[in-house]
């Protein structure tokens, strides 16, 4: 009894959203040459303020995206002294739908989405999967995004924010704070209502 006492206590201290609000994020914008394939990946790395050897989380866009979106990730993940690389895939980028006049752009994407399987841009980074069922594409983004359903909920950002910075401190760093977070009640506590939450590692 005293165990799982305990065990809640450390549970319910532990904070994925706390940051030093006096740190000011860094980046740095770099174009890494992929000789074997001759092709070039553009990348945003966020430096964390330590010099030491930080863990690295690597960011994947989704179609239309680029390493300049998800601002919110990479600064919160960085200011919790995390390294973070924001690829961006030339032929699944936002090039897919830049240029085109704005009642195009729908379409170039859904063309783009159908051609997905061939790009590339699946042999940027190693194959890793994060799955959010029924999500809105701007759930990710700064901004609204075309085919969106619903209005923007501005608690999916702090949702967002919480499951992967646990994650990342339960699984990079071996905190046992954040894992009994993931496993108790931390994740409904931040969630809307009528959200499921299914937490498991293979």
């Amino acid at each position: 009894m005293v165990l799982a006492i305990a065990g809640q206590v450390r549970a319910n201290s532990y904070d994925p959203l706390a940051v030093d609000s006096a740190f000011h994020p860094l980046h740095v914008d770099l174009t890494v040459h992929d000789a074997a394939r001759n092709r070039d990946i553009p990348v945003r790395v966020y430096l964390p303020k330590n010099s030491a050897p930080a863990p690295v989380i690597l960011f994947s866009h989704g179609l239309d995206g680029s390493r300049t979106a998800s601002v919110f990730l990479g600064e919160h993940w960085v200011a919790r002294g995390y390294a973070a690389v924001f690829l961006q895939h030339p032929g699944s980028d936002d090039s897919v739908w830049k240029g085109q006049p704005g009642q195009q752009r729908m379409r170039a994407m859904k063309q783009a989405a159908s051609r997905l399987a061939v790009y590339p841009a699946l042999h940027d980074a190693p194959k890793y999967e994060v799955v959010l069922h029924n999500a809105e594409h701007s759930a990710f983004t700064d901004r609204a995004l075309p085919g969106d359903r619903e209005p923007r909920n501005p608690n999916h950002h702090r949702v967002i924010l919480a499951l992967s910075t646990a994650f990342w401190d339960a699984y990079l760093r071996s905190d046992a704070d954040a894992l009994a977070w993931l496993n108790g009640p931390g994740p409904r506590a931040i969630m809307e209502p009528d959200d499921r939450w299914q937490f498991s590692v293979p």
